[in-house]
């Protein structure tokens, strides 16, 4: 009897750890390690509001669908903007993971931007909250980084986070378990993406869609400009003639229009550095800054803020999955951080 009251309890209640950020949305169950990594886009049929596809099959519909089907990312500048359509992913990624209404039971863990308000966080506790999870608890997103790259964030250390993320950019410094300080910015790899469909547009008189703006981002950025200049092959629809159209853009280009948005995260590191107390400078200058998020991927982003900022940079491994990781190390730990 004890053996089926534990397995009952196992499929019962459940830990889930979500990472809830403007490109991707990462989810963590205890026991199970990451169970979804998907973009944050749901594909929701008007009138009835029932969800089509989520993750990466509705990115795919994004300018493809009909008028009846809306495709929609609900985050902006790395908090909700569109609140219903996030109780929409929640309550339909909960049903592929963990089973139809099993979710009631679960306990939440749920990552914020350490810069967000207190209406964006109450934002997301409504969100969760509406799906019925038993209980929730929030972790700021660079101490979640910071426990999923195993940094020593419980010394008398300093480690530096710079989370550079879709929507949102943050620098923080931590030590004996807390956040020292933490300077944060509405910046990111969206900001990128545009400043490239921007360019293109006045430059080559050609409108692309956001999704080939950060392919082009991918595949042939560049954040310092003395890296090699590569080649890449965007697609749209030329101005002039209103007809498909390709044409051909250069790393170079690239780093002139994202040029603005790279010094933005050059001067959150630096004013973050700035403001770090005096005892724990010195460490910096041995244990460096980690660079997290997906903007973090940037070519030569590590090798630009290391030039301006003069301290060791690195980029952590797997960077787009260290917020999860960090709340996998909570869930996972004896007691709860």
């Amino acid at each position: 009897m004890r053996n089926v009251l534990q397995r009952m309890r196992c499929v019962m209640d459940k830990d889930i750890g979500i990472d809830l950020g403007t490109k991707n949305i990462s989810v963590y169950v205890k026991g199970r390690g990451l169970v979804f990594h998907e973009p944050t886009v749901v594909a929701i049929k008007r009138g009835n509001g029932k969800v089509l596809a989520l993750g990466g099959a509705a990115k795919r519909m994004l300018g493809r669908s009909s008028r009846d089907v809306q495709v929609v990312n609900p985050m902006r500048e790395g908090v909700i903007a569109d609140l219903s359509a996030t109780e929409a992913i929640f309550r339909h990624m909960f049903e592929q993971v963990l089973g139809y209404g099993s979710y009631r039971r679960s306990k939440v863990m749920v990552c914020a931007p350490i810069g967000s308000t207190h209406l964006e966080r109450r934002a997301l506790r409504n969100a969760v909250q509406s799906v019925g999870a038993r209980s929730m608890d929030m972790l700021d997103e660079p101490m979640a980084a910071a426990l999923g790259a195993k940094l020593p964030v419980s010394e008398p250390v300093a480690s530096m986070i710079v989370d550079i993320g879709g929507g949102i950019t943050e620098a923080a410094i931590i030590s004996l378990g807390g956040i020292v300080n933490h300077t944060s910015m509405r910046c990111g790899g969206e900001k990128m993406d545009e400043a490239i469909q921007s360019h293109v547009r006045r430059r080559h008189n050609m409108l692309i869609s956001r999704g080939e703006a950060e392919e082009a981002k991918i595949r042939a950025g560049k954040a310092h400009p003395d890296l090699e200049d590569l080649v890449v092959t965007v697609r749209g629809r030329n101005l002039a003639t209103g007809l498909p159209d390709a044409v051909k853009v250069t790393s170079a280009e690239i780093h002139e229009a994202i040029r603005d948005q790279v010094s933005a995260i050059e001067r959150i590191a630096h004013e973050a550095l700035e403001r770090c107390p005096a005892e724990l400078a010195g460490d910096l200058m041995t244990s460096g800054i980690n660079l997290t998020g997906g903007g973090s991927l940037l070519r030569g982003m590590d090798d630009y803020l290391r030039e301006k900022l003069g301290i060791p940079v690195r980029v952590m491994d797997d960077p787009l999955r260290s917020i999860v990781r960090g709340l996998g190390y909570v869930l996972e730990s004896p007691t709860e951080a």
